[in-house]
């Protein structure tokens, strides 16, 4: 049950393998390829440093020092990067650019931060502030407009788990603020009225994520959407949120009291910021869009629960002695299979440029029940050069590893089997 509202609106939902902690990033890149989402889960991080993700890296680092010190001269941001540098020196050398370089094209993003932080929040001693009640932000789409103002920050890449949901991940900035919602759109499902107006409730002051990209694309995206909304309701399981449902949108609570946070908004702040310019919009996450979601993170469990499930083992025990035995039988392992992946998508063009592409590739060559005949230029591009036991060589250390990471896991799905009373008398009782 998502929320306790007394309303007659269905908001229970299911989470298959909610010991498989997954990541908002990733659910996200279902949007596109399931084969992708499921690859990134199954290999992290490939060790690869681009030059646009490290400098994308370094500027999140800039902007989160400055919102949390409150200082946004050139100065102090020059410490900043230098310090990062030295810290990222591996990546530096990685992507094989200069530290002069890096140093211009992050620094060169400080006038949009301070940009923000005059307009946004409280926090330029330099700025005074034009409106008590901050400034408007729009809404994409059915999502409302607000006005907001950000009184202070609350934390910076702070780590979250939510175990009931199935999630884990890291949000970009949580901030204490004040907003009130200008109005809300109609949904295009929704038969409720087109605006309501809700200035005369007064400010809501609760915590909001915001999520930063800090591209050159500033156009909202859906797969960044789906990342903040489930970064919202995250922040909502963890300290919690007064909200209630009306025709499946989700409104906040507004506090009789004017500095008393009430746990965590029902929305969150998107924000682009690079060299150029800004964007920033309000994502309230509706109740089917959140069921939604919720869903694709269960494709990718599956996917991911399929792709790295141990194969080609036989198990063996002596006869008659198979009680005896049963915590010790005999593994023989057979010809080592391939994966199984979801599909590869159809689109070539959308192949030629992903991320993922060059591990895609090698995955589904090893897999000679895959028809890839579509895709007979990328293999040949990423794998043209190997041969059948090149492929044998890497099926069978890709099934190891697969092997060694399930055996080596602890058994955390036994924690929804078992009551919590249960539970806690069970782990005092080990003290």
């Amino acid at each position: 049950v998502l929320f306790r509202s007394g309303s007659d609106i269905d908001d229970l939902i299911l989470v298959i393998h909610p010991e498989m902690l997954m990541t908002p990033s990733i659910i996200s890149e279902t949007s596109s390829c399931n084969r992708r989402a499921v690859l990134k889960s199954k290999l992290s991080s490939t060790g690869l440093v681009s030059k646009p993700a490290f400098v994308g890296t370094m500027r999140h680092a800039l902007f989160e020092a400055c919102m949390k010190d409150s200082e946004f001269d050139s100065l102090f941001a020059q410490r900043v990067i230098k310090k990062l540098i030295r810290e990222k020196a591996e990546m530096l050398i990685g992507c094989n650019v200069s530290e002069a370089e890096i140093e211009r094209e992050v620094l060169s993003m400080l006038p949009m931060i301070q940009r923000f932080a005059g307009k946004y929040t409280t926090l330029r001693r330099d700025v005074i502030m034009s409106s008590d009640v901050g400034s408007p932000v729009g809404g994409v789409a059915c999502h409302p407009d607000i006005c907001l103002l950000s009184k202070a920050v609350h934390s910076v890449e702070e780590s979250i788990v939510s175990p009931g949901l199935g999630l884990k991940g890291v949000i970009d900035a949580v901030m204490e603020t004040e907003s009130t919602i200008i109005g809300h759109k109609q949904s295009p499902i929704s038969s409720s009225s087109a605006v309501r107006d809700t200035n005369n409730a007064g400010p809501q002051r609760s915590l909001m994520c915001f999520e930063l990209k800090t591209g050159h694309n500033q156009n909202v995206q859906n797969v960044h959407m789906a990342q903040l909304s489930l970064y919202t309701i995250m922040l909502q399981s963890r300290y919690g949120a007064q909200v209630r449902l009306e025709d499946n949108i989700i409104f906040g609570s507004h506090s009789n009291t004017d500095y008393d946070v009430k746990g965590a908004a029902p929305g969150g702040i998107l924000l682009y910021l690079n060299h150029e310019s800004q964007q920033i919009s309000h994502i309230s996450p509706r109740l089917n869009e959140i069921k939604t979601l919720i869903s694709q993170r269960n494709v990718v469990a599956s996917g991911l629960r399929r792709a790295s499930s141990p194969r080609g083992i036989v198990l063996s025990y002596e006869e008659g002695n198979r009680e005896e035995n049963d915590q010790h039988p005999t593994a023989r392992l057979l010809p080592a299979t391939a994966a199984e992946l979801p599909e590869l998508k159809a689109n070539l063009h959308a192949c030629k440029r992903c991320f993922s592409n060059r591990e895609c590739m090698l995955y589904a060559a090893s897999d000679s029940a895959i028809d890839f005949e579509s895709h007979r230029e990328l293999l040949t591009q990423f794998t043209g050069h190997l041969k059948e036991e090149d492929f044998a060589y890497f099926r069978k250390w890709d099934r190891l590893i697969d092997i060694e990471a399930d055996a080596s896991k602890s058994n955390t799905s036994a924690a929804w089997l078992v009551r919590s009373e249960e539970h806690t008398s069970e782990l005092q009782s080990r003290q």
